[in-house]
């Protein structure tokens, strides 16, 4: 029987890595970094940014859909992410459609994307599935407790999601969540983790975070965008220089309110990469900054 830790306390978030980039570029626009796709060129060139221009967010939006549906794993995870916000994104490129979030999440967890098994666990408590958002919840964190190094800090985000999926299912026997779990990976886990595997294979490795001092304190948090107790996580693509310093960030998830997630802005500025060699292409990161108790953390990759 395959073995499975359960985990109602602990839990975390896995997110695709800093990455070294290539030379990917949409025709026809100028580019500011040098982007590993046209998908991230276009996150990058300010699509999801909530002023962009209205074209641009609309072309953005229709290649982004149109490479999802030609089967492009980044493409699906960051449709499966938009729709699940809907216009609660400050972008505002689609409406709201949780079976449509569900359908392309599934869709990039099929194509090795760890981080979409925590987001299909959002999908599910959003739609209220709450056993469903459990099963999701605990494969997320079977994944993230097999990577090498693995450091329970970095389950907080997960964490408090099961923690809130309890609450609503109520008593539930232990054995009940393991064998749902177990099943559900014996379902699906074979194609995903030999798609991990060849994703794997074929990304340079990354480099590694400089946490700027660790946890900090988040001030001016506006309290009618989340509840004081409320946890959860922001995720910005960013592109990185030479010197590991932030050049340009967007915004593309923010839990249930975008505009949460824009309190993070200043700390997305101060973070800092390892330095790559000069004249190196500028390097393109998924990054995940998990909040607690009006607390963050900048998560290590």
């Amino acid at each position: 029987m395959r073995q499975l830790l359960l985990a109602l306390a602990l839990a975390g978030l896995s997110l695709p890595a800093v990455h070294a980039a290539d030379s990917a570029t949409p025709s026809g626009r100028a580019a500011a970094v040098t982007a590993r796709s046209p998908i991230e060129q276009w996150v990058l060139d300010g699509a999801l940014a909530y002023n962009a221009d209205p074209d641009v967010r609309n072309a953005f939006r229709d290649i982004l859909l149109r490479q999802a549906e030609q089967k492009n794993a980044t493409a699906r995870y960051i449709a499966g992410v938009l729709y699940r916000l809907g216009h609660a994104h400050p972008a505002k490129l689609v409406p709201q459609n949780l079976d449509k979030s569900r359908e392309y999440l599934l869709a990039a967890a099929l194509d090795g994307m760890h981080a979409a098994t925590f987001k299909l666990a959002e999908v599910e408590y959003q739609a209220g599935r709450y056993a469903e958002a459990m099963d999701w919840a605990q494969v997320h964190m079977h994944y993230l407790r097999e990577q090498p190094g693995f450091d329970p800090r970095d389950a907080k985000g997960a964490a408090a999601l099961i923690s809130r999926i309890a609450e609503r299912l109520g008593t539930v026997e232990h054995e009940t969540i393991r064998q749902r779990t177990i099943t559900l990976l014996d379902r699906y886990g074979a194609t995903i983790e030999a798609a991990h595997q060849a994703r794997q294979a074929t990304s340079p490795p990354p480099p590694q975070l400089q946490i700027p001092g660790g946890k900090r304190r988040v001030s001016g948090l506006s309290h009618t965008a989340v509840p004081p107790t409320e946890s959860g996580n922001a995720e910005f693509y960013i592109a990185v220089d030479h010197e590991g310093r932030v050049s340009r960030f967007w915004l593309l998830d923010g839990g249930a309110d975008g505009a949460f997630a824009e309190t993070f802005a200043p700390i997305v500025r101060r973070s800092r990469f390892n330095p790559s060699k000069p004249g190196d292409a500028p390097r393109v990161a998924l990054v995940p900054f998990a909040y607690l108790d009006r607390s963050y953390e900048l998560q290590q990759r």
